[in-house]
Protein backbone atom coordinates (compact mmCIF):
# COMPACT_ATOMS: atom_id res chain seq x y z
CA UNK A 1 0.00 0.00 0.00
CA UNK A 2 1.65 3.38 -0.99
CA UNK A 3 -0.41 6.89 0.08
CA UNK A 4 0.34 9.96 -1.34
CA UNK A 5 -0.77 13.56 0.40
CA UNK A 6 0.25 16.58 -0.33
CA UNK A 7 0.29 17.54 3.60
CA UNK A 8 2.25 16.61 6.47
CA UNK A 9 -0.72 16.85 8.40
CA UNK A 10 -2.81 14.24 6.12
CA UNK A 11 0.24 12.17 5.51
CA UNK A 12 1.02 12.02 9.40
CA UNK A 13 -3.15 10.61 10.05
CA UNK A 14 -2.66 8.50 7.94
CA UNK A 15 1.44 6.96 9.36
CA UNK A 16 -1.14 6.79 12.59
CA UNK A 17 -4.06 4.82 10.94
CA UNK A 18 -1.75 2.59 8.53
CA UNK A 19 1.98 2.45 10.10
CA UNK A 20 2.33 -0.66 7.61
CA UNK A 21 1.83 1.62 4.25
CA UNK A 22 4.58 3.63 2.12
CA UNK A 23 3.68 7.35 2.54
CA UNK A 24 4.84 10.02 -0.17
CA UNK A 25 4.38 13.51 0.29
CA UNK A 26 3.44 14.42 -3.21
CA UNK A 27 0.85 16.41 -5.63
CA UNK A 28 -1.67 14.90 -7.60
CA UNK A 29 -0.72 16.92 -10.26
CA UNK A 30 2.35 15.46 -10.45
CA UNK A 31 1.52 11.76 -10.67
CA UNK A 32 3.89 10.98 -13.74
CA UNK A 33 7.39 12.46 -11.72
CA UNK A 34 6.31 10.58 -8.55
CA UNK A 35 5.65 7.09 -9.78
CA UNK A 36 6.74 4.67 -12.95
CA UNK A 37 4.25 3.96 -15.98
CA UNK A 38 2.20 0.75 -15.28
CA UNK A 39 3.30 0.37 -11.31
CA UNK A 40 -0.16 -0.28 -9.91
CA UNK A 41 -2.85 -2.47 -9.80
CA UNK A 42 -5.36 -0.44 -8.08
CA UNK A 43 -5.44 3.65 -7.14
CA UNK A 44 -8.04 4.88 -5.43
CA UNK A 45 -9.32 8.54 -4.88
CA UNK A 46 -10.85 9.58 -2.16
CA UNK A 47 -12.66 13.19 -2.85
CA UNK A 48 -9.44 14.29 -4.43
CA UNK A 49 -9.95 15.69 -7.68
CA UNK A 50 -12.48 18.54 -6.44
CA UNK A 51 -9.92 20.65 -4.99
CA UNK A 52 -8.74 23.73 -5.47
CA UNK A 53 -5.37 23.27 -6.00
CA UNK A 54 -6.07 20.14 -8.35
CA UNK A 55 -5.46 22.39 -11.70
CA UNK A 56 -6.67 19.65 -14.77
CA UNK A 57 -8.91 16.92 -13.72
CA UNK A 58 -8.84 15.08 -16.78
CA UNK A 59 -4.89 15.13 -16.74
CA UNK A 60 -4.77 13.52 -13.49
CA UNK A 61 -6.71 10.85 -15.07
CA UNK A 62 -5.00 9.97 -17.61
CA UNK A 63 -1.70 10.24 -15.96
CA UNK A 64 -3.59 7.58 -13.41
CA UNK A 65 -4.19 5.64 -16.31
CA UNK A 66 -0.75 5.56 -17.15
CA UNK A 67 0.31 4.41 -14.10
CA UNK A 68 -2.27 1.12 -14.19
CA UNK A 69 -0.95 -1.76 -14.86
CA UNK A 70 -3.35 -3.47 -17.91
CA UNK A 71 -6.23 -4.83 -16.09
CA UNK A 72 -5.54 -2.48 -13.31
CA UNK A 73 -8.57 -0.36 -11.68
CA UNK A 74 -9.44 3.01 -10.70
CA UNK A 75 -11.84 3.61 -7.78
CA UNK A 76 -12.61 7.31 -6.64
CA UNK A 77 -14.91 9.26 -4.89
CA UNK A 78 -16.38 12.81 -5.18
CA UNK A 79 -18.34 14.90 -3.82
CA UNK A 80 -21.51 15.23 -6.14
CA UNK A 81 -24.20 17.37 -8.17
CA UNK A 82 -23.04 21.01 -8.24
CA UNK A 83 -26.26 22.58 -6.85
CA UNK A 84 -24.89 21.34 -3.61
CA UNK A 85 -21.95 23.76 -3.22
CA UNK A 86 -21.47 25.91 -0.30
CA UNK A 87 -19.21 27.03 2.45
CA UNK A 88 -18.77 23.51 4.15
CA UNK A 89 -16.50 23.19 0.65
CA UNK A 90 -14.53 26.02 0.57
CA UNK A 91 -13.68 24.63 4.19
CA UNK A 92 -12.83 21.58 2.68
CA UNK A 93 -11.17 23.52 -0.57
CA UNK A 94 -13.34 22.59 -2.38
CA UNK A 95 -13.68 23.98 -6.20
CA UNK A 96 -16.31 21.71 -7.57
CA UNK A 97 -18.63 18.51 -7.31
CA UNK A 98 -19.55 15.92 -10.09
CA UNK A 99 -21.78 14.60 -12.06
CA UNK A 100 -21.33 10.43 -12.90
CA UNK A 101 -21.26 11.42 -16.53
CA UNK A 102 -17.97 13.57 -15.75
CA UNK A 103 -16.33 10.46 -15.39
CA UNK A 104 -17.58 8.58 -17.84
CA UNK A 105 -15.94 10.90 -19.96
CA UNK A 106 -12.97 11.44 -17.82
CA UNK A 107 -12.18 7.62 -18.33
CA UNK A 108 -13.14 7.36 -21.70
CA UNK A 109 -10.64 10.35 -22.93
CA UNK A 110 -7.87 8.14 -20.71
CA UNK A 111 -8.51 5.38 -22.63
CA UNK A 112 -10.22 3.49 -19.27
CA UNK A 113 -13.70 1.57 -19.39
CA UNK A 114 -15.90 2.75 -17.29
CA UNK A 115 -17.24 -0.41 -14.71
CA UNK A 116 -19.71 0.82 -12.19
CA UNK A 117 -20.83 3.97 -10.79
CA UNK A 118 -23.22 4.90 -7.72
CA UNK A 119 -24.18 7.74 -5.95
CA UNK A 120 -24.39 7.79 -1.93
CA UNK A 121 -25.30 9.16 0.71
CA UNK A 122 -29.13 9.58 -0.70
CA UNK A 123 -31.03 10.82 2.37
CA UNK A 124 -28.61 13.67 3.18
CA UNK A 125 -29.45 15.43 -0.13
CA UNK A 126 -32.48 17.08 1.13
CA UNK A 127 -30.29 18.28 3.85
CA UNK A 128 -27.76 19.22 2.10
CA UNK A 129 -29.48 21.32 -0.35
CA UNK A 130 -31.23 23.20 1.99
CA UNK A 131 -27.45 24.54 4.04
CA UNK A 132 -26.45 25.05 0.12
CA UNK A 133 -30.04 27.26 -0.67
CA UNK A 134 -28.98 28.98 3.50
CA UNK A 135 -25.74 29.51 2.42
CA UNK A 136 -26.23 31.22 -0.77
CA UNK A 137 -29.15 33.50 0.84
CA UNK A 138 -26.99 34.25 3.53
CA UNK A 139 -24.17 35.11 1.03
CA UNK A 140 -23.00 37.68 3.82
CA UNK A 141 -21.99 34.66 5.83
CA UNK A 142 -18.43 34.03 7.84
CA UNK A 143 -16.87 30.84 6.93
CA UNK A 144 -15.74 30.15 10.53
CA UNK A 145 -19.00 29.90 12.15
CA UNK A 146 -18.49 26.81 9.64
CA UNK A 147 -15.66 25.25 11.15
CA UNK A 148 -17.65 23.13 13.30
CA UNK A 149 -18.77 21.23 10.54
CA UNK A 150 -15.60 19.91 9.63
CA UNK A 151 -15.17 18.08 13.16
CA UNK A 152 -16.09 14.79 13.68
CA UNK A 153 -19.34 14.31 15.32
CA UNK A 154 -20.90 13.42 19.23
CA UNK A 155 -20.37 9.70 19.26
CA UNK A 156 -23.92 9.03 19.67
CA UNK A 157 -24.47 10.81 15.88
CA UNK A 158 -21.37 9.01 14.24
CA UNK A 159 -22.95 5.69 15.16
CA UNK A 160 -25.95 6.96 13.82
CA UNK A 161 -24.45 7.64 10.90
CA UNK A 162 -22.29 4.80 10.57
CA UNK A 163 -25.38 2.42 11.03
CA UNK A 164 -27.23 4.95 8.21
CA UNK A 165 -24.09 4.17 5.75
CA UNK A 166 -24.11 0.55 6.44
CA UNK A 167 -28.40 0.00 5.61
CA UNK A 168 -27.85 2.00 2.30
CA UNK A 169 -24.71 -0.08 1.40
CA UNK A 170 -26.71 -2.87 2.12
CA UNK A 171 -29.71 -1.26 -0.43
CA UNK A 172 -27.28 -0.40 -2.83
CA UNK A 173 -26.40 -3.88 -4.15
CA UNK A 174 -29.68 -4.35 -5.27
CA UNK A 175 -31.00 -1.14 -6.21
CA UNK A 176 -29.51 2.27 -8.07
CA UNK A 177 -29.93 5.16 -6.66
CA UNK A 178 -30.07 8.39 -8.85
CA UNK A 179 -28.49 10.99 -6.27
CA UNK A 180 -26.85 11.41 -3.63
CA UNK A 181 -24.02 13.80 -2.01
CA UNK A 182 -21.50 11.56 -3.00
CA UNK A 183 -20.44 9.46 -6.31
CA UNK A 184 -18.49 6.23 -6.41
CA UNK A 185 -17.02 5.37 -9.85
CA UNK A 186 -14.63 2.33 -11.25
CA UNK A 187 -12.77 2.45 -13.95
CA UNK A 188 -10.56 -0.78 -15.38
CA UNK A 189 -7.51 -0.41 -17.52
CA UNK A 190 -7.73 -2.68 -20.93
Amino acid sequence: VIGLDRSQQGLAHARRKAPAATLVQGDANRLAELFAPTSFDLITFFNVLYHQWITDDQAIISATSKLLRPGGRLLLTEPAFDVLMRRHDRLDMGKQRYRMQDFKRFFENAGLRFEAGQYFNALAVPVCLALALTDRWRADGDDDDQASEMAVPAEPINALLWRYMALESSVLRTLQIPLGVTLLAIARKS
